[in-house]
């Protein structure tokens, strides 16, 4: 599955322990968060099928190296055969924390099969067209049984909603920008 794509988000800030770090000449070095990976990849920290929660990848010093703005993130989810498998991407972001500068894109992940690894795909493409491919690992613990990804809420023509959506008191109906996308509580 692809998950949607450039969803705006404020109002929260990735974990450390979800993020890996993308270095200037566009690598991802084979540490995590909780020290060198054992697949021989970059890989985040293992989740329970039952989880559904953000992870990243920090794009500042690749961003920096070039002079650039990241424009889109795509993400989806393989096995090791390359078909597409039950972990699922909700939807990707770009996040910009304000505080500290940097940039991270951002994946919503959920499900899996408990004791599987998944490799998860994200295209990074910048406002000038550099374009490139990471792969991370997503290790699935067997702290939980098998769990289907929580669906994500969209609108009609499927632009996901983020938690921090504005939504009117009565009817919960969800406010819209201009353009047809959620507006957001900063």
């Amino acid at each position: 599955m692809t998950a949607p794509n450039n969803l705006p988000f404020s109002g929260w800030a990735v974990s450390p322990q979800r993020t890996v770090t993308l270095a200037g000449n566009g690598s991802l070095p084979c540490v995590c968060s909780d020290g060198v990976s054992a697949y021989g990849a970059p890989a985040w920290s293992a989740k329970a099928s039952a989880d559904n929660l953000d992870y990243a990848i920090d794009c500042t010093a690749w961003l920096r190296a070039g002079g650039d703005t990241l424009a889109s993130v795509q993400a989806w989810v393989s096995d090791g055969d390359g078909a597409l498998v039950v972990l699922s991407p909700g939807w990707s972001s770009i996040m910009r924390d304000a505080g500290n500068g940097r940039v991270y894109a951002v994946i919503w992940l959920g499900g899996g099969t408990p004791s599987s690894l998944y490799s998860v795909e994200i295209v990074l493409t910048t406002l000038s067209g550099r374009q490139i491919t990471a792969s991370v690992y997503m290790p699935v613990n067997a702290l939980s049984g098998g769990a289907d990804a929580n669906s994500v809420p969209g609108l009609s023509d499927g632009t996901p909603i983020p938690p921090n959506a504005m939504q009117t008191p009565v009817d919960s109906e969800i406010l819209l920008d201009d353009s047809g996308r959620p507006l957001l509580i900063a």
